[in-house]
């Protein structure tokens, strides 16, 4: 083949290097099935001239074969599975040419130098690969999702999958729900998770995870047709259940204390979810918690206890006592710190020694275990001090705490 730079050098290559009758010359061989169509990229590349495209190809190797083999869970497989294979996983398959390597383009037999002629001469294949590349993934697919009273419509766009038969989508990024779906023959595969990031509080949040929820408590319809049965449960239907009613609480909460939370993930630290079941049950039910927390000590200055009380507590040690405090708290849950009056109250407290530390001005009531009586204590959490006056002025107050119900298993000892 001809080396035409040397011949048209000073000719514009904007539009090709070729003259166009020169063209029509080297293109007529192929008998009007190929021709010769300029790249913008410099070359002249043999262009089928119909849309049907017939390519066959004679003692090639497949390189990693037996990995799309195993991809496509099929050990004989052909080259128009390996081409739809390369599609669907948007892989290039890389074609290693053996001896007497032969392709027909439209039954027309190419030699391979032919395929492409360069501004600076002929390709030299003698050391690069052939390979199939797919073409690129551009399906995008609308659907209509609900439970038969709700539904909303999202776009998926395809997305590669490692398959032969397998058809992956997922759900645009402006979604408030993140799907993905696998069609693999007749059956289809959901998968649908929150998209925090479009996701502005904790009421958004609550509305799409209930409405999740829903596609499997009333059963899912596409597009107006009946997908799922009622009542049909996923994975993470259990959790969801669990996060929806915990969510719910957060969100009373928030109206109950005027507040909105910084939402950026579903999880709560150990922390966070004490502190959310503590408020709900305190400030919402307005009920203490009973809760197992230990001390093993505790301390008062002369300033606050005078002799004659520690005298009657020697005398009692057999006897049990309480113990009720309070303080001013701050209690953070999702980067929202929430200023709160905690009210505690211990109870079934014994007295093991009474330490006299003159030096600090300070009592130390040690304590003893009782195991009939087993120590506990009962808090309260409350929005102002003036709620917290009210509820101690209540002659009948450490009766409601002493009857808390416990909301956690919890053994901690510490020192007041």
């Amino acid at each position: 083949m001809a080396n035409f730079i040397k011949n048209f050098k000073n000719q514009n290559f904007k539009d090709g290097f070729i003259p166009e009758s020169i063209l029509a010359e080297l293109s007529s061989k192929w008998n009007g099935s190929l021709q010769y169509v300029y790249d913008q990229n410099g070359s002249y590349i043999l262009t089928p001239t119909t849309e049907e495209v017939k390519v066959m190809l004679k003692n090639f190797q497949v390189e990693n074969i037996d990995e799309i083999k195993k991809n496509c869970k099929k050990e004989n497989i052909t080259m128009d599975e390996i081409i739809s294979y390369s599609y669907n996983a948007q892989k290039i398959i890389y074609l290693k040419p053996q001896k007497d390597f032969r392709q027909y383009i439209n039954d027309i037999e190419v030699d391979t130098k032919d395929m492409v002629i360069f501004k600076e001469g002929q390709i030299d294949f003698k050391h690069g690969k052939m390979f199939i590349q797919p073409q690129k993934m551009n399906n995008r697919v609308k659907l209509l999702i609900g439970n038969g009273i709700e539904e909303h419509s999202y776009e998926f766009v395809q997305r590669p999958i490692e398959s032969l038969t397998k058809r992956y989508f997922v759900s645009s990024e402006d979604s408030k729900i993140s799907i993905e779906y696998v069609i693999d023959d007749s059956k289809i595969k959901f998968n649908m998770e929150i998209n925090y990031q479009n996701i502005d509080n904790v009421s958004d949040y609550l509305k799409t995870l209930s409405f999740i929820q829903s596609l499997f408590d009333k059963g899912m319809f596409i597009n107006k047709k009946r997908i799922t049965s009622p009542d049909s449960k996923d994975v993470n239907y259990n959790q969801r259940k669990q996060l929806i009613e915990l969510w719910k609480k957060i969100e009373l909460i928030e109206k109950e204390m005027k507040i909105q939370f910084q939402l950026k993930k579903d999880v709560l630290n150990k922390d966070e979810y004490i502190s959310v079941c503590l408020l709900y049950r305190t400030i919402i039910e307005k009920e203490p918690v009973k809760r197992n927390q230990k001390i093993n000590n505790f301390s008062y200055s002369y300033e606050e206890i005078s002799e004659e009380i520690i005298e009657n507590i020697k005398q009692r040690k057999n006897n049990n006592f309480c113990l009720e405090f309070y303080e001013k708290k701050e209690i953070e849950i999702l980067g929202q710190k929430i200023e709160m009056y905690e009210l505690r109250c211990y109870f079934n407290l014994y007295v093991n020694e009474i330490e006299k530390l003159e030096e600090k001005n300070k009592y130390i009531l040690i304590l003893k275990e009782n195991k009939k009586n087993k120590m506990f204590n009962s808090v309260m959490l409350f929005k102002t001090q003036d709620n917290l006056e009210e509820f101690i002025n209540n002659k009948e107050h450490f009766n409601i705490l002493y009857k808390a119900k416990q909301l956690f298993n919890e053994e901690n000892n510490q020192n007041v």
